[in-house]
Order: structure tokens, then C-alpha cells, then sequence
């Protein structure tokens, strides 16, 4: 093999193995695909390029069945999801193609299940680090294509005498970047100019718990040391506020009204409110006037709950979803549990709350006044720390003070099994964490006579000044109560101190912030960019062409269609005007299109091979003996012999000498170039 076949072989083998390695690698960081199957794909790599294995196809069709079964089995009988089966499969015939390849079509093959493999990987994925996989198969993905081109002719024409080592060189390398550069940005105007589909593969970002952040169990029977977790679980933007808000947000999510001695359940009974009108949400407070609503725009991440989480109260929320269930307490609930990154928006008015009836029913009432049997020492605190207090505002503050000032807050609470977890807060250990203040608060106001629940959701969050948005952690998620006030309704009080624990140095705080603001840009551009946004952008691109003012000069034009409407014999005039103009058009289109087909192949300059028998078809088509698409030299030779015999031993030498050169690889020698020029002087002279 000449040296330069060689270099392209070299060149093309490497860049396969870092295309397959690309795909490969976008599949592994997604986390759906098991350690073993991928870890035989990575090992796969430097064996092929030491062992070759001999022809024969046993071993491989026996390998390629059985995966396959694998494949089966773990879609029809553990339940795997397609996708996820799917992409195993392919991960497993790709590592053993590695080590068949001979041809340009293996090579090619093999690129094609790369790129099945970086689709999968789109699927199950939807981070920002995929961009970065994408560019990069793009690029490799041209390079492979420009040299498996050179091998594909090498094999066609192998004793072509044509020497390709400047096809190698690094100035062409970066050509072929530039190229495919620019492939990625038509590759964006594309993706943000056509027609949006609401079409899903898969949403694989399963919650798989945290040691810290929300939960739908409030159970002080079962804590212990917490430890804090950074992971951003919701991001909330506030379109707005050019700044930070001036009020503190508590991300409301559910309550909960009955307490146990050990932990608080909430009840199960829900109300289902359906979507209100065409392309509107679903209405779940009515107020009288909505000027001051509050506007938030919320991503939400997999948390393993049904739950939707905003300020309090909610006017309307509007997302993918045909109907809201919304329990007792007020809490929101999607229809079922989101597997996958969720976007809603939010109306909430800051307003308190105001009661809708005129007080709590009976047996409402009972409920949010109820008390674990062993109450005697609730009571006591509550009488001592309230004394003759009457004012119900001023006994909520009070409980709240005498928490805040007698107890502290501490992620690894000291704990006494000889009394109940809220006993041993109140009267010994006086140490804890959100969930001990909030429910030894609600008690003790439950004991005081105050309707009081517990509620669950985030409170604030770190506050992104480049986003205008709040990114809300694990960390954030926070328990507080609920008090109903005569005359206010149900109003939130928090009685947990301020904690400035787990807070990031500001060093690295900067830099995540950048990095979530453009996780936040890439799922909201990228990932949730849908037809609305398209009309957004359209619109706005019109309002800048407006305020340009690049037109005005035809502005007369509108005036004047304002002031005088068109008679129906001038709109006669014009309309067959354009009908006149549109059929000429189509005509001289057609016509010029013909004639492109008929004399295509005359205007592109023939290879100096084979272009004495092209010029020898042009002399015969003069003389009206055409030449069919489907007939071979051969073929058309025998036809001018059964009807112009006089113009057969002319063709028939140039035929031959055409077949020698285009299939034979053989070049003309002095003589023989000298005969044709004889032989073309020949079919011009001649008549048929």
C-alpha cells in the first residue's frame, strides 16, 4: 500500500475510534447505561486495534443474536425502557464492529451507529454538556466523512496515479473545522426556525433522594444529623424585579393538620380544577383586581412529588397539564409525578390572605385545634409563655419569640429517648431544626386556641443578579406554620432562627452562579423552547424592523390605500396582470429547466479520459441518433448498428477504447489518441 493510502487509513481509523468515542461517552455521563456494558465498549477500543480476528461469520452473528436477546429480555421482562434497551443493544454491536472493518461501508456503518448513539444520548439527557458533544461530532463527523471519501475512491480506482498527502495536511484540518463551524450555525437557525413538535423519547432524570430537602413526611420520630445538599432543585424567575425582590419568598408546597404524637399526616382528599378556556390556566383563587400579582417563571428539577411549588396565594398557574388537584390546605398538584425537568408559570398576589367565610366551620376548626393525647405539658408551656395574653396576634408572637429566643437551631440535634421527640425540644434538649420549631409553634398555639397548621415547601433561595432569578437548593427546603387570624385568614409565620449555615465562599458562589445561569438559558432556549417563543421572537423581530424606520418612504402607499378603495375594473386589470406575469414566468422557468437537463452534461467540462467519447455523442446527437439513459455504450453501439450500419465500425472502436480506459484503468498511448481524432473527423463527415 502506497504511503499516502496509508496515512488516509491511519487518519480515517483514528478519527472513527474518537467519533464512536463521542457518542459512547454522551451515553456513559447520562448514568442510564450499567458500568459493565459500557466499560466492555471502552476496553473494546485499543483490542481491536491488536487483534484482527480471521474472516468468518459464526462467532460474530452468534454475538450480535445474543445481544439482541439481551436486549429483549430487558425490555419485555425487567421492564427497562425502550430507549434504554435500545442504546445497550447498539453500544454492543458497535464494539464488536470495531473489529470488522475492511471496507468503506463497515467504516460507514459504524459512524451511523455513533450517531444512533448521540441521539440516544439526547433522549436521556437534556444537560448543558451535550452542547459540547454535539459540536464536537459535528466536527469529527466531516472530517470522517472528506476521508472515508478518499478511501472509497482509493478502492474504486486503485491504480490511480493521483497523490493525496496534501489532502492531509493541517491547513485543511482547519478548513474543514471552519466548515463544520458554520454547519452549526445553520444547524441553530434551523432548530430555532422550524415548526416545534411536543414530542418526548424519554424524561430518564429520576429523583434518587437526597440527604437533605423537601419531603412530603414530616416525621420528628425518625430525624437525626442532617447534612446539607447544594443541589439546585428549582429556579424561579421574576421577570419584574430588575433586582432582588424586596420581600423574602416562601416557595409554598403542602400542609398538614394532623399530628400524631410522632409525625404529621396531611389528608388525602382533593378537589380537581380543570384548565379555564382556550391557551389559559387553571384558575385557583379569584381576586378582585390582579394588577399586583406577582409573576414567576418556574423550572422545577425531579423531586420525586406531584407537588408545585410557588408564593402563596396562587391566582393562576398555567403549564402542560389539562387540570390541577389541589388538596385542603391549598396545596397545587399535577395530575401525576413528572419524571423529567417541569416549567410552569405562576399569578400569585402578595396580599394576605383574607378569610372567604366568616370563620372555620365546626369540624374544620377541631382539626386544625387538635392535640396528641399526651397534651398536659403543651398546655402548661403554652398558659406560661402566653399568660393573659388575648390578642390572637400578639399570642402568635409571643410562642414565636419565646422559641427563637429559648431553644437553638442545630443540624445535629441531641436527642433523649426517654421522652417524645417534641417533649424532649421544649422542655430538655431545646435543640433543633425547622421541623421541631414548626410543629412545637403549632402546638403550643393549637394549645393557646389558635387554628394553626404546618406547611411545607422552600423558602428564598440565592438570589442570581445575572438570571434575575432565585436558584433554590436542597438546603432551602423549610417547614412553618400557618395561623388563622379573625378577619386575616390563614397567615404564615416562621418560628425557626435565621441560619447562615452550608453558604458556598464567594469565590466559587460567582462561579456556579454563571454556570446555572447558563443551565438555566440552555433548558430554557434549548431544552422548553417551543411555537410560543418562535411568534416571541417573529414579534420582536418585527417591532425592531418597525422602530428602524427603513420604510417610510413607502409609508404614501398605506395613506393612499386609506384614501381611495379600488374600483372592480382596475382590480380586474391587475389581477390578470399577475396572472399574465405568473404564467410567463412558470414558462420561461420550464423552458430554461429543459434546456439545463438536455445540455447539463455539454456544460460541465468531461474528464480529459473520456471525453473523445462525449464529444463523439454530441456529433451523433447532431445527426439525431440520441443516446437513452438506460442503455450502456454497448448497448447503444449494437442499436446504431441495426439502423445506421455505416456509422457502426466508427463507434464501435471509440466504444471499446472508452471501455478500456473508464473500467481497465489503461491510458491511451500517442497512436491511439491520434485514431480518435481520425475516427471523430469520421462520425462528422459521415451521414447516417
Amino acid at each position: 500500500m502506497p504511503t499516502e493510502q496509508k496515512r488516509i487509513e491511519l487518519l480515517l481509523r483514528i478519527c472513527l475510534h474518537a467519533l464512536v468515542l463521542c457518542g459512547l461517552i454522551a451515553v456513559i455521563l447520562t448514568g442510564e447505561i450499567p458500568w459493565p456494558i459500557w466499560s466492555i465498549a471502552l476496553g473494546v477500543h485499543p483490542l481491536s486495534i491488536i487483534i484482527r480476528p480471521k474472516k468468518g461469520g459464526h462467532l460474530f452473528n452468534l454475538i450480535v443474536i445474543s445481544s439482541f436477546s439481551y436486549s429483549i429480555f430487558l425490555y419485555f421482562f425487567l421492564n427497562t425502557p425502550f430507549l434504554i434497551a435500545f442504546t445497550q443493544l447498539v453500544i454492543l454491536i458497535q464494539a464488536l464492529k470495531l473489529f470488522r472493518l475492511e471496507k468503506a461501508k463497515d467504516y460507514f456503518q459504524l459512524a451511523g451507529l455513533s450517531l444512533l448513539m448521540l441521539l440516544a444520548a439526547a433522549g436521556l439527557t437534556s444537560h448543558l454538556y451535550y452542547l459540547f458533544f454535539l459540536f464536537l461530532f459535528l466536527l469529527l463527523g466531516i472530517w470522517f466523512l472528506f476521508l472515508l471519501h478518499l478511501k472509497s475512491d482509493l478502492e474504486r480506482y486503485p491504480k490511480t496515479s493521483f497523490s493525496p498527502s496534501y489532502l492531509t495536511t493541517f491547513p485543511l484540518l482547519l478548513g474543514i473545522a471552519a466548515v463544520a463551524f458554520c454547519s452549526f450555525l445553520i444547524t441553530l437557525v434551523l432548530f430555532f426556525s422550524l415548526p416545534r413538535l411536543s414530542l418526548s423519547m424519554s424524561t430518564r432524570e429520576k429523583w434518587k433522594g437526597v440527604s437533605s430537602g423537601f419531603s412530603e413526611i414530616v416525621d420528628l420520630g425518625n430525624v437525626g444529623p442532617v447534612r446539607l445538599n447544594d443541589r439546585v432543585v428549582m429556579r424561579v424567575e421574576l421577570p419584574q424585579f430588575k433586582d432582588r425582590p424586596p420581600f423574602s419568598p416562601y416557595w409554598r408546597g403542602t400542609t398538614f393538620c394532623r399530628w400524631d404524637g410522632q409525625a404529621w399526616r396531611k389528608e388525602a382528599i382533593y378537589k380537581k380544577i380543570p384548565r379555564s378556556g382556550w391557551r389559559k390556566g387553571v384558575i385557583i383563587h379569584r381576586c378582585e383586581g390582579e394588577k399586583g400579582a406577582v409573576y414567576q417563571r418556574i423550572m422545577i428539577e425531579p423531586m420525586g412529588t406531584d407537588l408545585l411549588f410557588c408564593l402563596h396565594p396562587a391566582i393562576e398557574i398555567r403549564g402542560d397539564f389539562s387540570y390541577l388537584k389541589v388538596d385542603e390546605g391549598g396545596g397545587v398538584h399535577l395530575p401525576s409525578t413528572p419524571h423529567g425537568r417541569y416549567q410552569y408559570e405562576v399569578y400569585s398576589t402578595l396580599a394576605t390572605q383574607k378569610a372567604e367565610h366568616q370563620g372555620l366551620r365546626g369540624e374544620e376548626k377541631e382539626v386544625y385545634l387538635q392535640l396528641p393525647k399526651d397534651n398536659e405539658y403543651i398546655l402548661k408551656l403554652a398558659k406560661d409563655i402566653i399568660g393573659e395574653e388575648k390578642s390572637p396576634q400578639k399570642k402568635v408572637y409571643r410562642v414565636i419569640s419565646y422559641l427563637q429566643n429559648s431553644c437553638k437551631y442545630s443540624l445535629n440535634p441531641k436527642r433523649d429517648e426517654a421522652f417524645s421527640p417534641l417533649e424532649d425540644f421544649l422542655l430538655h434538649s431545646r435543640e433543633g431544626y425547622c421541623e421541631h420549631f414548626a410543629t412545637a409553634a403549632a402546638l403550643l398555639l393549637r394549645g393557646a386556641g389558635i387554628p394553626t397548621r404546618l406547611v411545607c415547601g422552600f423558602v428564598q433561595g440565592e438570589w442570581n443578579p445575572l438570571g434575575k432569578y432565585f436558584m433554590v437548593r436542597q438546603r432551602d427546603a423549610h417547614v412553618w406554620i400557618e395561623a388563622y387570624l379573625p378577619g386575616s385568614g390563614w397567615s404564615s409565620f416562621d418560628p425557626t432562627p435565621a441560619s447562615e449555615q452550608g453558604r458556598s465562599p464567594p469565590i466559587l458562589a460567582s462561579l456556579y452562579r454563571y454556570l446555572d445561569f447558563l443551565r438555566l438559558k440552555w433548558n430554557r432556549y434549548i431544552i422548553q423552547y417551543s411555537h410560543d417563543d418562535q411568534l416571541s421572537i417573529l414579534f420582536a423581530l418585527r417591532r425592531g424592523m418597525t422602530n428602524l424606520r427603513l420604510f417610510d418612504n413607502f409609508l404614501f402607499l398605506q395613506k393612499a390605500r386609506g384614501k381611495k378603495r379600488a374600483t372592480p375594473s382596475s382590480r380586474l386589470l391587475l389581477g390578470g396582470l399577475a396572472a399574465v406575469g405568473t404564467i410567463i414566468l412558470i414558462y420561461w422557468g420550464f423552458k430554461k429547466r429543459k434546456k439545463t437537463i438536455i445540455s447539463g452534461n455539454l456544460c460541465r467540462k468531461p474528464p480529459p479520459e473520456i471525453s473523445f467519447y462525449l464529444k463523439a455523442l454530441k456529433f451523433l446527437r447532431r445527426k439525431k441518433i440520441r443516446k437513452q439513459e438506460n442503455e450502456t455504450p454497448g448497448e447503444f453501439a449494437q442499436r446504431v448498428k441495426g439502423g445506421w450500419n455505416a456509422l457502426y465500425p466508427s463507434l464501435e472502436k471509440i466504444t471499446l477504447l472508452y471501455y478500456r480506459i473508464r473500467f481497465g484503468q489503461i491510458p491511451l498511448t500517442l497512436s491511439e489518441k491520434e485514431e480518435i481524432k481520425k475516427i471523430i473527423r469520421e462520425l462528422k463527415r459521415k451521414s447516417p
